[in-house]
């Protein structure tokens, strides 16, 4: 079976997931940024729980705060949140399951994105 190439959607919300995890291990990260995330948290809740829906609200949300996510940037990090992300994809109920056979590609899903950004903004409140 070949490779799945990811979807844009996919792509967008790996990328924030990635510069979440960069931004947590900047000491220099603006503390505004913990404020805003915390506030990303709340808009999130009444996204439509879909790829393209949640991309969408993170890019707004990214243009809205100037942060620009990059795909290229930070690909130690990303290859770790990749990791992560597979690691943690078959305990998750809320997250789609392959049959049996399927290779699995990584599923995104507002828990998953919300339980993210939370692990984040705990490791920055234990830091601080």
């Amino acid at each position: 079976m070949v490779d799945r190439i990811p979807s844009k959607s996919l792509q967008t919300i790996t990328t924030f997931l990635t510069y979440l995890e960069a931004a947590n291990r900047n000491p220099e990260t603006p503390p505004q940024f913990w404020t805003q995330l915390q506030n990303f948290l709340q808009e999130l809740q009444p996204v439509e729980d879909s790829q393209p829906r949640l991309a969408s609200f993170i890019k707004n949300w990214c243009s809205q705060h100037e942060i620009t996510l990059d795909d290229n940037a930070y690909p130690e990090i990303r290859a770790s949140v990749i990791g992560n992300q597979q690691q943690s994809q078959p305990d998750n109920p809320n997250l789609a399951q392959l049959p049996e056979g399927d290779k699995p590609i990584l599923t995104q899903n507002k828990a998953l994105i919300t339980r993210q950004v939370e692990q984040t903004l705990d490791k920055n409140a234990n830091e601080s």
